[in-house]
This record gives C-alpha cells, structure tokens and sequence, in this order.
C-alpha cells in the first residue's frame, strides 16, 4: 500500500486490487486521534488482523465521522465477514462524504456481487465509471462481470476502455481474446491473445489459449501444426489444467492421423481428469480405429454415463443462472425448485420454493403461478414424509 490515506477498490471473489490515491484528501483534516487510529487500522488489515482492524475503524468513525476512509475499510472489513448489511452502510456513508463518489460505488458493488446479486453489482460499477471515467479497475471489473451476465460485448467493450488505460496487462488481453474466441471473431481472439504472449511469453495459459483459436478454424494441415505446436510450448510452461492441454493434443494427432500419440495423449487426459466426458468420446474413436474393440466399448460407456450427469449439470446451472440475473422474479424460483424437485435435491428445492413463495405473495396478476407453486409445496411435502 502506498500509504495511510489510500484505501483500496477492489471487487470481490479474488478480483484484481487497484489502490487509488488519496480516496480522502477531501475531506476534512484527520484529529490526531484518528490519524493514530487510521495508522492501527492500515496496519491490521495488511496483516490480516480483521478484529484489530474493525476495532481502530469503528472507533475512528466515533472520533472523526467524517473520515470517508474510515467507513471504507470499515466496509471491505465488512464484506470478508458477510456482514452485507453493515458493509452497504458503511459504503453508503463513504459516498455521501466524497466529492466523487466514484470509488464508493465501486465498494457498493462489492456488496452486491458477494450477495450474487450481479445486475446491481454491474450499476453500481456503471456509475462508478460515468463519475470517474479513468477509474481503470472498474473497467476491468465490469469486463468481468457482464460476461456472467451472457453479455460478451459490454465484456470486450469495457475491457477495451481497461485497456486504454493499462495497455500493458497481459492479463486483461488474454481476457479479452477469450471473450472474442467465445464470439467467433477469430482474427480479433488470435491478435489479442498474440499480445498477451508477447507480454508474457512464459504464462502457458495464453499458449493453449492460442491453439484453441488455431483449432476452431477451418481445418487444415497449417492450423492443426499451429495449434500442436502451441499446445506443447503451454505444456512445457506448465499451463493449468494440463488434462485439457492433453486432450487437445490428443485431437490434434487425431486430425493427423496418429492415432497412437492420440490414443497416448487422450488416455493421459483421463487419468488426470477421469470426469472429463469429451476425452473418453474422443478416446472411443481413437482405440476403434487401431482395433482395441473392448477398450473402445469400455470408454464409450463411461462417455455416456459422464454425458449424462454433464447435462443435468448444465440444466442445473441454467436454472440458477436464471435465479441469478432475476433475483427478484418468482418464477425463476419456482423453475429452478421444480428442476431440483426431479432430481430429489428436497432441501434444495423446499429453500427455492420458499423464496419464489416469498417472491410471489401480494402479486394479484401471478394467481397461476401461486397456484403452481402450492401444488410443488404439497408435492414436496409428501416426498419429505415417503
């Protein structure tokens, strides 16, 4: 930290952390007391001492109230706790005391994504960059979130204004490149994630990142050695999750037709990550093809039984992502306790249900829906009593 005067932005969840300047020189002068207090505080927060820390902020709001610093890390102190309630205060209290809140609202939606609640913690950061334009961590965290939101172009969109700023974070180019890989604008995936290497030549992230794009292309013997080679450099640079880097390997033999450094590459991949249902359906048409017909048997089946349980996964995530960008809508509730209802999750689907209950009360145009709602209730509590 930079000093006693800078409080820290940062979204949760192991989000990158910016240090602005001086988030208080607004304000009035600290009394002695507080500078003291302030001092403590800083101190027992970079040491991972929360109670310490708390202690010093609550008695410097007492000795100096209008100390915006105080009520921010007052609040991130807050959040590490889930103590939502008391950390919105906090940062409510900061913003009302800057005379830009930009850097409170950013804090405010810290709140919100800890509690889930994704589509106020995106306003809350929209705010934050309509008040200071050049806030570049808010760029990057809302490059962050509207991904989560499935909306990958405000993603690139505001990684690009990131960017503008930080033109140097490798990071961010990588982030980005991902994003316009998962649109399809190949060109533009393959330049970013070619700047984010040229950054970073040694993240062997960004390599098999590469060799995805080469291998979404138009097959050909030019992209297939392209992605090959890319996937051996991220391997030799000890790239996470090197059962995906393995597999993709394995499908790149597969395309040149050796199936035995395939079959070598794809049983490497299982052993790594035996859950991973994309290796084994790859892995069943390699043994085929060199006539291990039992072996082929074997893997086809447990393509099939992991395939399964990967699709009701997705549903199962589907249903709560919905939950997530509607928190306020009965409906996505009451789906997503019928969905947990069939696949005997009772505890899960009673706490769903209850929300979409709580949701719907009071709501004269939703009678069908209370309706179907009470009828899940009942069923639920019969399946509770077998």
């Amino acid at each position: 930290m930079s000093g006693v005067s800078s409080a820290p932005l940062a979204l949760s969840a192991n989000l990158p952390v910016q240090k602005p300047a001086s988030a208080g020189k607004a304000a009035p002068p600290l009394s002695p007391q507080g500078r003291a207090l302030l001092k403590r505080g800083v101190a027992a927060y970079e040491a991972d001492d929360p109670a310490t820390a708390i202690k010093a902020f609550e008695q410097m709001i007492q000795s100096d109230p209008q100390a915006p610093i105080a009520r921010a890390y007052l609040g991130l102190l807050y959040v590490r706790q889930k103590r939502y309630a008391d950390a919105l205060k906090q940062f409510q209290e900061e913003r009302k005391r800057l005379p830009n809140p930009a850097v409170a609202w950013a804090h405010i939606a810290d709140v919100y994504y800890a509690q889930g609640d994704l589509p106020a913690a995106i306003r809350s950061l929209e705010k934050a960059a309509a008040l200071q334009p050049d806030l570049a961590q808010v760029y990057f965290n809302l490059g962050m979130l509207y991904p989560q939101t499935l909306d990958l172009n405000r993603g690139i969109w505001a990684l690009d204004r990131y960017l503008a700023l930080k033109p140097d974070d490798d990071y961010a180019h990588y982030l980005r490149g991902n994003q316009l890989y998962k649109l399809a604008h190949l060109d533009e995936a393959e330049q970013a994630i070619e700047q984010a290497i040229r950054l970073a030549p040694q993240n062997g992230l960004y390599h098999y990142a590469l060799a995805q794009v080469y291998l979404k292309r138009t097959v050909s013997p030019e992209t297939t050695e392209r992605a090959l080679a890319e996937l051996q450099r991220a391997l030799a640079l000890d790239a996470p999750e090197p059962a995906a880097v393995h597999y993709h390997l394995g499908l790149c033999y597969q395309r040149k037709g050796d199936w035995e450094a395939a079959r070598r590459e794809l049983e490497a991949s299982v052993s790594m990550a035996p859950e991973a249902w994309g290796a084994y359906y790859a892995l069943q048409e390699v043994l085929t093809r060199l006539g291990k017909t039992e072996e082929a048997r074997k893997a086809r089946a447990r393509f099939t039984a992991l395939r399964k349980q990967e699709n009701l996964r997705m549903q199962r995530t589907y249903y709560q992502q919905e939950v997530e960008r509607n928190p306020r809508n009965a409906s996505a509730y009451y789906q997503l306790a019928a969905f947990l209802k069939r696949q005997g999750d009772l505890r899960g689907a009673r706490a769903a249900l209850g929300q979409a209950n709580r949701l719907a009360a009071g709501n004269k145009e939703g009678q069908a829906l209370r309706r179907r709602i009470a009828t899940l209730a009942a069923a639920l509590g019969q399946s509770s009593r077998r």
